[in-house]
């Protein structure tokens, strides 16, 4: 029965990836912080960050 095992797989992936996605998410913070930008160029910051992790994800789904 491969099931158990698939599944044990399928959840270490998700775990792995969320991982993943929080330190990306720690990064981009820490790259703003040092960048000491002023408070209008902060609030555009999050808008400019997802619309390239969009870019990104598109070019990953092909």
């Amino acid at each position: 029965m491969e099931l158990a095992p698939d599944a044990g797989v399928a959840e270490r992936q998700v775990r792995v990836i969320e991982a993943q996605a929080l330190m990306l998410a720690q990064a981009v913070r820490g790259i703003l912080d040092g960048l000491k930008l002023t408070p209008a160029q902060r609030a555009a910051a999050p808008e400019l960050v997802r619309t390239h992790m969009l870019a990104i994800d598109a070019q990953l789904a092909g």
